[in-house]
């Protein structure tokens, strides 16, 4: 289990009243090989190490955030944070690859902080496989005075920042998440921008993704289909990028499609995302809907 004490933890940020696994913060070198969760490395040991290296246990996901020492123990709120950057560092040394990630905290670890960090970690060499920047995800729950949501201009900024270095053609490729273009209402980069989708499981290019499969169902569909309603759910994320979905399906004769944007009561803050809505705050919000299955016959 994890020993930090993140100030941007989302599993600290969680609302009470869930399954008990929720509230685990796994930081597992073993997860991270097996399933690619991102993990800080603050809590490995010597013979977590020899295993690593001996298994060659390869890529790992490593959650860098900043490679500043400060910084890093401010943001992780660990003392010794700084173990993770040297584990890396030797894990990288000896033919570990790794992916990596900064979750981005405006007024933190942006700016200056992340311009060093992009080139530690470029530093190291060709084993750091990727750079994926994120920004900070806040739910309700949190109270941290130093955390707040990125602005519109924040996340341009750390898009130029990318962007500046790619155009400069830095060895190591960077990435930047989609939320930060949907958050400052950029378009997103074509699917050339993401090389092989190293980092889709932390949620950069999935759009992208998503948006190249609509394009493909446009082609094939039919110029009439059996009378039908059809409500699409989704968050605020989605409000963005699907209305051109569904005005071509709505091209469709005889199909009706409805986007019903659904607020994220459950977590709240700037949790826009369709993947992390609740089913209680689809119910509460859309209500009965045409032909649907009564609730109270519904297990």
């Amino acid at each position: 289990v994890c020993n930090n004490g993140c100030l941007f933890c989302f599993v600290v940020q969680a609302p009470p009243g869930l399954r008990p696994t929720v509230y685990v913060k796994d930081d597992d070198y073993r997860l991270s090989f097996l399933h690619g969760h991102f993990v800080t490395l603050t809590n490995l040991t010597e013979p977590h190490f020899e295993r690593i290296v001996g298994q060659r246990l390869s890529p790992l996901h490593e959650s860098v955030h900043a490679s500043d020492p400060e910084v890093r123990r401010v943001l992780l709120d660990n003392a010794k944070a700084t173990t993770g950057w040297d584990y890396l560092t030797r894990l990288v040394a000896a033919g570990i690859e790794c992916h990596t990630q900064v979750v981005c905290c405006p007024d933190v670890n942006n700016g200056d902080v992340l311009e060093r960090t992009l080139d530690d970690l470029t530093a190291l060499g060709e084993g750091i496989l990727s750079i994926g920047v994120v920004p900070v995800g806040l739910t309700r729950f949190q109270s941290h005075p130093a955390m707040r949501p990125m602005r519109p201009e924040e996340a341009a900024a750390v898009i130029d920042q990318i962007d500046a270095r790619r155009a400069a053609d830095c060895p190591v490729p960077v990435y930047a998440a989609d939320e930060l273009y949907l958050e400052c209402g950029r378009p997103l980069p074509e699917s050339e921008y993401y090389d092989d989708f190293c980092q889709l499981e932390n949620g950069i290019g999935l759009t992208r993704l998503f948006l190249d499969d609509a394009e493909d169902l446009e082609l094939d569909l039919p110029e009439a289909a059996e009378p039908r309603t059809v409500t699409v759910v989704t968050g605020g994320y989605g409000s963005i990028f699907l209305p051109p979905l569904i005005e071509s399906l709505n091209g469709v004769d005889g199909l009706s499609v409805e986007l019903a944007v659904v607020r994220n009561e459950l977590f709240g803050g700037n949790v826009a995302c369709a993947g992390l809505l609740a089913g209680r705050d689809i119910i509460d919000q859309l209500g009965p809907r045409p032909g649907q299955v009564d609730r109270k016959s519904v297990v």
